[in-house]
This record gives structure tokens, C-alpha cells and sequence, in this order.
């Protein structure tokens, strides 16, 4: 989505995932080491307001080091006027701002657009999201959980994420000991990205709601070619059909029994309503 928005809106500043914790790192990276992980830099777009301008972004920063979510509206105002203050529009694509969207609407009397993607189309991304490790898979037959575990234990920040949400919102991961995750790898993962995943995309809906904004799910994106003009015309972002390209198998790859594995995990985890109410009015129990 960035990509797209930062290609076909010229005009304006696209800047992609202000609100990442490892922002700077990530910059750093990108334009110091050359260690692009989509193959291009996602963080060039910083650059070209000059030191004071990080200089500012770092001072303010709401969310570094461990903190993942961003919490405290005020916070994310005063970092995001940053941003206002720019000589032209600025489009952002954040991750994380679920539990303060209303906020920055109010706020900055902006337009706000929410993507959701089926839970467990996400979770096999997020868990298996790099290449050589799909390619591995298929050609050794290793059990891909255990081999994820190897190659990272951590995966997107899980860990914190899990922690947040579970402080935040008092629901209580079960407790596992050391060895749990070596013998039950699947479900240790599962159950905290299930948490996490139903807690801010409920949180996130509501916040929409509230303000009016929009809501998209991702499978439209990737199968109806004028799903993203119907943002546009909700926001004002153009979106160049050259500059699109579909991934249509990136959707439904995970199986039946994985869904009734997910239902019985929102239950044992107490977030059962708030997970049920996601699946219905998305419509992927028919997915």
C-alpha cells in the first residue's frame, strides 16, 4: 500500500510506518547499509526533510525500544503535527495507532482508513513471511513452525505486542513453561497473535466507527480492481492502476480446522465475543 500511494501521489508525502518502534534503525539500514527487506527503501522519504526534521521525529517519538503500540493520544498529537507542519499533504501509513484513531481524526479533522486481513491469513504471513524459508519448507518438509522458531524466536515484536495487550486490556495469557514452546510451537504462537490481533482490530474498528472512517478488507483489495478507487474517493489519495500490482495468492492459504483451532483459543483466552464479532461482520467464516 505504500508503494502504491508513494508512486501515484507525487504531490505528496507518503511516509510508511511512522509509528514503528524501530524507526531510525530502520532508517539507518535502508539508506546507510543498503539493507532494503522489500527490496527497496520503505524509509527514504525521512531523508529528505533534512536533520532537523528527524531530529524532531526522534525527540518526540511516542513509541521506542520495547513500547510497540502507541497509547497515549496526546503523544501521537504532538509527534504527528511534525508531520502537519510539512510544505505539502502528507499521506501516513502507520501500524499500531489502533487504540487512538479517533483522536488523530478529531485532531487533525483528517481522513482515516483501516485495512483488516483474516486472522489467519495474517498469522502465516507474520510467521512465515520470508521467502528463503517458504523455499526451505517446501523442499526439506520441515515442520515450518519449529522451523520459524529457529530462525526467529520473536517474530514482529509478538512478544511485546502480547504483553501490551494482555497489561492493557487485563486479559491473561495462559503461563507456559520453558519447554511449552518446543512441544506445542503452533499453539504458543497462535495464542498470542490471536490475542493481539483481536484485541486492536476490534479496538480499531471502534475507533472507525466512531469517527465515520473507512473500513477495507484486504481480500477486496487483492481480488476487485475497484476496491481502491473507492478509497480514493473516500480520502483523496489517487491510486495508479500502473503502479498496482495484485496479489491474489496471498489469500486463503490456511486450513479449515485452522479456523475451529482459533475459535476454541478465542474462548479459552476470554476474547471469544470480540473475535466472533471480527469473523462475522468481515464475513470470513466463509473464506
Amino acid at each position: 500500500m505504500w508503494k502504491i500511494m508513494h508512486e501515484s501521489n507525487k504531490d505528496m508525502y507518503v511516509f510508511c510506518e511512522p509509528l514503528h518502534n524501530e524507526l531510525f534503525k530502520s532508517i539507518y539500514k535502508e539508506n546507510i547499509q543498503g539493507q532494503c527487506s522489500h527490496g527497496y527503501s520503505t524509509t527514504s522519504e525521512y531523508l529528505k526533510h533534512g536533520e532537523k526534521f528527524l531530529k524532531h521525529l526522534k525527540k518526540f517519538h511516542p513509541i521506542i525500544g520495547n513500547n510497540v503500540y502507541a497509547y497515549k493520544a496526546d503523544e501521537v498529537i504532538k509527534y504527528i503535527k511534525i508531520f502537519d507542519e510539512l510544505d505539502k499533504p502528507v499521506i501516513l501509513q502507520p501500524n499500531r495507532m489502533h487504540f487512538v484513531l479517533s483522536d488523530i481524526v478529531h485532531h487533525f479533522n483528517c481522513k482515516a482508513v483501516h485495512i483488516v486481513r483474516h486472522p489467519m491469513d495474517v498469522f502465516l504471513s507474520f510467521m512465515f513471511s520470508s521467502p528463503k524459508s517458504k523455499y526451505f519448507r517446501k523442499l526439506s518438509g520441515m515442520n515450518p513452525y519449529f522451523f520459524r522458531l529457529i530462525r526467529n524466536r520473536n517474530p514482529f515484536f509478538l512478544d511485546e505486542q502480547s504483553k501490551f495487550v494482555s497489561r492493557y486490556f487485563g486479559v491473561l495469557q495462559n503461563p507456559m513453561p520453558a519447554p511449552y514452546k518446543y512441544f506445542y510451537v503452533k499453539k504458543y504462537y497462535s495464542e498470542r497473535f490471536l490475542l493481539c490481533w483481536t484485541i486492536s482490530n476490534w479496538c480499531a474498528v471502534n475507533e472507525i466507527d466512531e469517527v465515520g472512517g473507512l473500513i477495507v478488507r484486504y481480500e477486496d483489495i487483492v481480488s476487485k480492481n475497484n476496491t481502491l478507487q473507492s478509497i480514493a474517493r473516500y480520502s483523496g489519495v489517487r491510486f495508479d492502476s500502473s503502479k498496482i500490482k495484485i496479489y491474489k495468492q496471498s489469500v486463503a492459504k490456511y486450513k479449515k480446522s485452522d479456523m475451529y483451532f482459533c475459535f476454541n483459543l478465542a474462548e479459552q483466552l476470554g476474547i471469544k465475543k470480540e473475535f466472533c464479532y471480527l469473523i462475522e461482520r468481515f464475513n470470513y467464516s466463509s473464506f
